[in-house]
Formats: structure tokens, C-alpha cells, sequence
């Protein structure tokens, strides 16, 4: 089965929400990710904690950024064990 997932991660670091779309597939009790398509950005006042700004994510290259510092957050291994606990499958990453 293949299916798509919204996810968000909050970078707390930087004061900023992602939002991703999630596509996965699963076969033989395995979950697979198998991309994640960065949407948008919302930026964050550190103080106030009120959204600044959102911005739509355009290039392929600030996708490839983002899911680059999504993957290396430990939060895609985080969205794949959700994933697993919903879908009663295995981890396959």
C-alpha cells in the first residue's frame, strides 16, 4: 500500500516549523519512507513565539536542504516509527 502522510517538525533551533508532505509505502509488514516533499517554512518570533512569516518552498534545492536537516534532526526516524505504530509494520528506511 502507498500512501501520503502531512507532517511538521519544529526546528527549535532556528525558530521555524516545516511542513512536509510524506510519501510511504508498505509491503510485507514494512513501512518505508519514501520521500519527503518540504511545503513550506513559518518563521517564529524567539520572544512572542508569533509566526513572522510563511514561505512556500519552491526550489528543488530548499527541498533538498530541508529534508537534508529533517533527516539529520532524527525526526524522520521519529515520522517513521509513527508510521510503523499506525501501520502495525516494520521499520525499512
Amino acid at each position: 500500500m502507498n500512501g501520503t502522510v502531512m507532517a511538521s517538525w519544529e526546528d527549535e533551533e532556528t525558530n521555524r516549523n516545516i511542513q512536509f508532505a510524506v510519501e510511504f509505502r508498505t509491503a510485507n509488514g514494512n513501512v518505508e519512507v519514501v520521500q519527503v516533499t518540504p511545503l513550506k517554512v513559518s518563521i517564529y518570533c524567539p520572544e512572542t513565539n508569533v509566526c513572522l512569516r510563511t514561505i512556500s518552498v519552491h526550489t528543488e534545492k530548499g527541498r533538498r536542504l530541508l529534508a537534508r536537516q529533517f533527516a539529520e534532526s532524527g525526526k524522520l526516524l521519529t515520522l517513521t516509527e509513527e508510521l510503523l505504530s499506525r501501520r502495525g509494520a516494520h521499520i525499512s528506511a
